[in-house]
């Protein structure tokens, strides 16, 4: 998870001072994820069914947000993780079968209205 990197420069006495980055960052992994199992949770209700390509263009920004995220990672551009060339590279997956599933959805359209 997230640690939080500490600087003991221009702090009074020598105290560390936790680097807003990591507190920028949880928040925003964490919303994400949530924002994901609430499309994921729409998909596969009646309401997704009828919104496929809405939901394969959310799925392709997702995707590529995904990428853009593992790459940060991978870079060591985010706060120090435990294992960043991992989640990195998980991310990169992640965002790649995202990208797969938002074509394929775009593709596919909307079920007619009688459902499966």
């Amino acid at each position: 998870m997230l640690q939080m990197p500490s600087t003991s420069m221009g702090s009074p006495m020598g105290m560390e001072v936790p680097s807003i980055g990591a507190f920028g960052w949880a928040p925003a992994l964490y919303g994400l994820g949530g924002l994901l199992l609430v499309t994921g949770i729409l998909g596969v209700t009646r309401i997704g069914m009828r919104q496929m390509r809405v939901l394969g263009v959310s799925m392709l920004i997702y995707g590529l947000l995904m990428l853009t995220l593992g790459a940060l990672m991978l870079a060591r551009l985010t706060p120090a993780m435990q294992e960043a060339t991992m989640l990195g590279i998980g991310m990169g997956i992640v965002g790649v079968s995202m990208l797969a599933n938002g074509f394929l959805m775009m593709r596919h359209g909307a079920l007619p209205r009688g459902g499966m």
